[in-house]
């Protein structure tokens, strides 16, 4: 069984999106969760990763410490929870479009500069992806 170590919910959106899809798709795991913000906690995340990041996924000696890896990981592992499309096509624009969203968050939460020039490029790049199909993912995508 795997074991997830995330943050606290509440405070860690990084580990609500694995969280999230293992209880939706089925996935059996145990939780394991370490308080944010406490004195010790990164020395708590770094014994089990050296990424020093929440979430994590263990499964036997197998380390992975990114929550998209983490969901690729388990659909590898779990084909007919559905957390990925079985159509190629369907699969590279979810990807994608995972990928661009995670940018975007990224770029959000480190922009210096007006924030609305940043949500224009994401609504901008999002809506040019979705106006030649790419809502057509799979119940998760």
């Amino acid at each position: 069984m795997y074991s997830l170590i995330v943050g606290n919910l509440n405070y860690s959106s990084w580990s609500v999106r694995p969280w999230l899809a293992f209880k939706a798709a089925g996935i059996p795991f145990e939780e394991k969760v370490i308080s944010l913000y406490v004195p010790g906690s990164k020395e708590q995340i770094l014994s089990h990763s050296p990424g020093g990041k929440v979430p994590i996924l263990e499964d036997g000696a197998v380390t992975v410490w990114d929550s998209l890896a983490i969901i690729e990981y388990a659909a590898e592992g779990h084909p007919q929870a559905g957390l990925w499309p079985a159509d190629a096509v369907r699969f590279v624009k979810g990807e994608f479009t995972a990928e661009m969203m995670l940018d975007t968050v990224w770029t959000l939460s480190h922009n210096n500069g007006p924030i609305f020039n940043v949500v224009e490029l994401a609504w901008v790049t999002f809506g040019n992806f979705y106006a030649d199909g790419g809502h057509e993912f799979g119940a998760l995508c």
